[in-house]
């Protein structure tokens, strides 16, 4: 799925539901994977291949349903952040990452076609290393990969 398309789908299911969906942008996504306490990943600060699906995981490497590995989920619940797909963010990428040291966040969305958005979590061609919460990546948002998906949020 291309950036785009999950922005479409966002704008679908508000209209569907009456209430607004979006892509979150990237320190959205890594505060739903990392929580409050700057682990290193999802469940915590050790690795083992049995908890999420990476490279090596699994006899034959291959996406997998979110509930095949009950550990990779955050301290607020969300499943499949460190392993199967990863996930489109809002954020267009920058080699320095989010502004955000000493002030409050606040990220605004770009629509400038063909940028390059931002990328997080681990996914199941990849090695232990992509599943660290940390670890940002960036593709043009109009590619489309096997290895990536989109996940949506609410504002409250």
């Amino acid at each position: 799925v291309d950036y785009p398309s999950s922005q479409g789908y966002a704008e679908w299911l508000s209209e569907k539901t009456g209430e607004k969906w979006r892509v979150p942008f990237e320190l959205e996504w890594e505060k739903a994977a990392r929580g409050t306490d700057r682990r290193t990943y999802p469940w915590g600060n050790h690795f083992d291949h049995n908890w999420a699906n990476v490279y090596g995981s699994l006899e034959d490497n291959y996406p997998d349903t979110i509930y095949s590995f009950e550990r990779d989920i955050s301290p607020y619940r969300v499943r499949g952040m460190g392993g199967n797909f990863r996930d489109w963010t809002a954020s267009v990428f920058s080699l320095e990452g989010p502004d955000c040291r000493g002030k409050v966040y606040k990220e605004e969305l770009v629509t400038t076609p063909d940028v390059s958005r931002c990328l997080r979590g681990g996914h199941w061609s990849t090695s232990k290393d992509n599943s660290e919460v940390n670890i940002r990546s960036s593709y043009n948002e109009k590619i489309r990969l096997w290895s990536v998906t989109f996940r949506l949020v609410r504002d409250l």
